[in-house]
């Protein structure tokens, strides 16, 4: 019920597990709240004296779960992210990661918590902006922008010029540094 109330469903066509788009759901602050409350709910009504381990699962589980939506947060976008926000994408996955070895000692880092560690920031640095252009989510992202884009041109009576302002827009919506790259204009010395 608490999955229902967040609008997160289980999907048959999906080996009824979640999809991205339930990933991102259940990490919001307020859903992982609830979520993790939700454990403590249902032990205290079906079975109160075992309370004190729903409240231990309870205190274990919400700041791991916390720390990894503050990562989350910052590799998943589809824009170029500030250095600051490249900074403290580094300081958030160190703060999830030390509280994971901590307290899930017996534990083995999996390979996409080892990607996670090691290899995304390095790329975020590189690269200036989140991971969300490279997966399932960003190509619902660039979906949703070239139809909102496709919308904004769509009366203009030239169909090329239409998909030429498009990809355009689209290119400086997603690399917005590229605008001050353009070229000089060369004048053309005419003959006399």
């Amino acid at each position: 019920m608490t999955l229902q109330s967040i609008n997160v469903k289980r999907q048959a066509y999906h080996g009824k597990s979640f999809i991205g788009n339930h990933v991102d759901t259940c990490l919001k602050p307020k859903n992982i709240n609830k979520i993790c409350a939700t454990v403590v709910n249902c032990v205290q009504s079906m079975c109160p004296s075992l309370i004190d381990m729903a409240h231990e699962i309870h205190d274990l589980f919400e700041p791991l779960l916390l720390k990894f939506s503050r990562c989350h947060s910052l590799y998943s976008v589809s824009r170029p992210l500030s250095p600051s926000e490249i900074s403290e994408f580094g300081h958030n996955v160190e703060d999830f990661m030390r509280y994971f070895r901590n307290k899930f000692p017996n534990e083995s880092v999996t390979p996409k918590m080892h990607i996670l560690e090691d290899h995304v920031l390095p790329w975020m640095e590189v690269r200036g902006v989140g991971c969300g252009l490279h997966g399932e989510q960003g190509m619902e992202g660039v979906h949703s922008e070239f139809n909102r884009l496709g919308a904004t041109y769509s009366r203009m009576p030239d169909k090329l010029q239409q998909l030429q302002q498009l990809m355009k827009m689209h290119h400086l919506s997603v690399h917005p540094v590229k605008s001050s790259d353009k070229p000089e204009i060369k004048r053309r010395k005419l003959k006399t």
